[in-house]
């Protein structure tokens, strides 16, 4: 059983690298440099505390417009900011590893 429990694993890991592993080359797109790269608030991990009772929308932004309560991507972005600087790929990277271990864990 354990055996049959690490090959469905294996088969999980390599179905989610092979769907998404051209996104690693890609660069940011559309809002990414507002909202990601050039938000001083992902730039430190001293911010984290207030993406988790803020909309990281209007903190960042100061936009009118909210709903954007997401402190895991918030602490992801600020994660990924001080690992990787402004390099996409590893933004990427990161993603392509929770979504593969989302998927084990579903």
């Amino acid at each position: 059983m354990q055996v049959h429990k690490n090959a469905l694993i294996l088969l999980i890991v390599f179905a989610c690298f092979f769907s998404y592993f051209n996104c690693l080359s890609a660069e940011f797109v559309w809002d990414d440099n507002i909202f990601m790269i050039n938000n001083p608030y992902f730039q430190s991990f001293k911010n984290l505390p207030s993406f988790f009772s803020n909309d990281y929308m209007k903190l960042c932004t100061h936009a009118k417009v909210g709903g954007y309560y997401r402190p895991l991507s918030a602490a992801s972005f600020i994660l990924d900011y001080n690992l990787w600087g402004k390099n996409a790929f590893g933004f990427h990277l990161t993603n392509l590893i929770f979504h593969g271990l989302n998927s084990i864990l579903l």
